[in-house]
């Protein structure tokens, strides 16, 4: 796997850029996460799926293979959903590509104007897990 160029973090905003080469990425980033991005250095792939597990396995928490850091995000995508956030915005907060989405939002995705800052600010005022940055 190649190691993707280091994201470029502005005030509130990063900058992706994916190991599959996708199009590059901008996020929002809530206020609660600046302060830990002020130092900021890129890892490797793998370190973060490292750091994960440890972390895990600190806290008591034993999982099998296939668990990763990952799975945040199907949790997080899980939990958006269950506080009722359209799930058009949960596809587009994500970053999923509109080319993996199918069946019913298929063209929704196609004609339906995005303002990414926007539903990015959405979806903080209910994000689970930003409480646990303070």
């Amino acid at each position: 796997m190649s190691k993707p160029e280091p994201p470029e973090i502005t005030g509130d905003k990063i900058t992706i850029h994916t190991v599959k080469g996708g199009p590059l990425t901008t996020h929002l980033i809530p206020p609660e996460i600046v302060p830990y991005l002020e130092h900021f250095k890129p890892y490797a792939t793998d370190y973060m799926s490292h750091m994960f597990l440890r972390m895990l396995d600190k806290v008591g928490i034993r999982v099998g293979a296939g668990y990763g850091w990952h799975s945040i995000r199907r949790a997080l995508a899980t939990e958006l959903l269950l506080s009722d956030a359209s799930a058009l915005n949960i596809l587009r907060f994500m970053r999923w590509s509109d080319a993996s989405v199918k069946g019913e939002f298929g063209m929704l995705t196609i004609y339906a104007k995005k303002d990414q800052a926007r539903i990015d600010q959405e979806i903080f005022k209910i994000h689970p897990f930003l409480p646990y940055w303070i």
